[in-house]
């Protein structure tokens, strides 16, 4: 800003004594220097109104604020990754325009931006999410559904307990049938290839047709290496939950961790301690999410 000072002054010696500038020369220094005492009222202005801030007791408390949350990075193994996540930080700015508004420190009035963790998702497409690294009572459940013969019943425990569900069908099964009457708001569809192909056209394909009529859940789920690439190539994640195949309330209840992906499989005996194993689960504190919300970073 020193320097705009020094042009100023140079352009007002000129224009004093700069007898043989012409006249029109003259009033474009005029013109410039009006411009230039313009911009630098706008600069003190803008350092006065901060300078006034800095010294307000409202933006003295809101910098006293001392509950910044760091964001927690994700673990990496050879092929696996717990997703990370972020964390937070006042807006001070933000913060002190709300409060102004009433001129009165009010902490409900706080305003907080999101610090992404170093290592995300999207830079380790290659990498098999098995849930997010926290120590907090979260889970996610899915189930990778062959046929429909047992969907409407596990639909309907999964409302009555009132968690949320990831459910992958092929999409052969989702485009031939009318499955809005069963789905609820508790359950979202995820990608699973179609008629037993995992690759790029399918993808976009059932990608059209779920987000067009259910609630989508924007991962894929690991049948193999194959189906891995083509999720990579169109830059989707894909998760490899821990498999539980019988046994559910046992295998689930007493080998359970935070932030992990549990896959369901759909045996009769599993769907009858599905509901026992869901009250059990939130009994013990444990929220079951969605795989969007569970690995939100």
């Amino acid at each position: 800003m020193l320097y705009l000072v020094y042009i100023i002054i140079l352009l007002i010696f000129a224009l004093i004594y700069g007898r043989n500038i012409s006249f029109s020369m003259k009033k474009i220094i005029k013109i410039i220097i009006i411009s230039l005492f313009t911009i630098f009222s706008f600069y003190y202005t803008d350092k006065v109104i901060e300078f006034s801030k800095r010294q307000d007791p409202i933006m003295e408390k809101i910098k006293s604020f001392d509950e910044d949350i760091s964001p927690v990075n994700a673990i990496l193994s050879e092929k696996t990754m717990l997703v990370g996540q972020s964390g937070t930080k006042v807006d001070v700015n933000n913060s002190y325009e709300q409060m102004k508004k009433i001129n009165d420190y009010n902490e409900n009035l706080l305003e907080f931006t999101s610090i992404k963790p170093s290592i995300t998702m999207k830079d380790n497409l290659n990498k098999l999410i098995i849930g997010t690294n926290t120590k907090d009572k979260k889970i996610s459940i899915v189930f990778n559904l062959e046929t429909l013969n047992n969907l409407k019943e596990i639909v309907d425990i999964i409302k009555s307990q009132n968690v949320e569900v990831t459910l992958f069908l092929d999409g052969e099964l989702i485009e031939g049938n009318n499955l809005r009457s069963i789905i609820s708001d508790n359950i979202r569809l995820g990608l699973y290839g179609y008629n037993n192909k995992y690759n790029e056209m399918s993808i976009r394909y059932m990608q059209n047709i779920i987000k067009t009529n259910y609630s989508y859940s924007n991962y894929c789920l690991y049948k193999n290496e194959s189906f891995l690439r083509s999720c990579i190539n169109q830059k989707i994640n894909t998760v490899k939950p821990i498999e539980i195949n019988n046994n559910l309330f046992t295998n689930l209840t007493k080998n359970k961790e935070n932030g992990l992906i549990y896959m369901i499989k759909p045996t009769d005996n599993n769907i009858k301690e599905l509901n026992s194993t869901l009250i059990y689960l939130k009994q013990k504190g444990y929220d079951i999410l969605f795989l969007d919300d569970l690995l939100s970073e």
